[in-house]
Parts: structure tokens; sequence; C-alpha cells
């Protein structure tokens, strides 16, 4: 421990900043960020007296509370960690029943051709159309459209002439 006693304190702060960063930059977890302010506060402290007590009382107390003041913020404006797949764009589109759904089972729709699991609180036979009204998962929660929001098989030319008499 003699070879140790002759470096000064300022030398072992700074050596840990930078453990502390590259272990940071090594993740994306924000696993030891959270002591880099205790060490550069040691590490001033190391400046103006030797007491490496009164350091590691100050390293500890500005690094608990950076962990406890900060990190709630972070997560916060990071939201949740679920990832963004984009699924969600389907939300209000119309999508075709391919299998039976009955309250509480699970069936299939289609939706701009692909195949999706579907739950409905309402019966849906297959052909029917039916709204998208959220995505969980790989699994979409849909519900039937209105008689008047269901679009006529008819061609476009055959509804004009109809709407013309």
């Amino acid at each position: 421990m003699s070879f140790l006693s002759h470096i000064p304190t300022y030398w072992l702060w700074l050596v840990l900043i930078i453990v502390f960063v590259a272990v940071e930059m090594g993740t994306t977890a924000l696993v030891s960020i959270w002591f880099v302010p205790g060490c550069i506060a040691a590490l001033l402290t190391g400046i103006f007296t030797d007491s490496l007590l009164v350091q590691l009382l100050l390293f500890s107390l500005v690094s608990a509370v950076t962990l406890i003041g900060i990190r709630p913020m972070v997560h916060r404006s990071h939201g949740s960690c679920q990832t963004d797949t984009g699924a969600e764009r389907n939300v209000g589109r119309i999508a075709t029943v391919l299998t039976p759904l009955r309250p509480g089972t699970a069936g299939r729709v289609r939706l701009d051709g692909v195949d999706w699991f579907a739950a409905s609180n309402h019966p849906l036979d297959p052909g029917t159309p039916c709204k998208v009204l959220q995505v969980r998962g790989t699994t979409l929660l849909v519900e039937p459209m209105a008689p008047a929001a269901v679009p006529s098989p008819q061609a476009p030319a055959a509804q004009e002439k109809e709407e013309a008499l």
C-alpha cells in the first residue's frame, strides 16, 4: 500500500472517470454514468483536501443523488421500452375476417395481403370487413364495420348509375 500512498488521490478519480465512461460507452443501459459526477466531485475535493474519507463520502453522496434524481427523468423521457414496429399504422384500417371471431377467442384477419391474429368483442364471420382498433403485439383488436361504412363490392361505374337514378 506504500506505493499507492504516494500517488495523489485525484489520479484515482481521473482513472475512475475514464473507467466509468468507457463502461458506459460499451453499454446502452445507463449502467455507470451515474458515478461520473461523483468522481468529478471527489476529484475537485481532492484538490483541496487529502482526506480520502471526505472524498469517498462526497463521491457516494453525489453519485446517489445523481442516480436517484436523474435516472427517473431519463426513463420517463425515453418512454417505454417497447420497440416501434410500425404496426400501429394499421389502426383505423379495414381488414377482412378469415376465420370466425368470437368474444374471448382469437381468429385470423387479412390486412393488405398479410394474415394477422385477431380478437374482437363482437362475433364476426369470415368475409366480414372489420376495422382495426388496436395492435397488441402480433394481434389486431378489431370491431365490425358500421353498415354504411362497409365498402360495396359493386364497381364504381355501377354505383354512379345507381346514384344518378
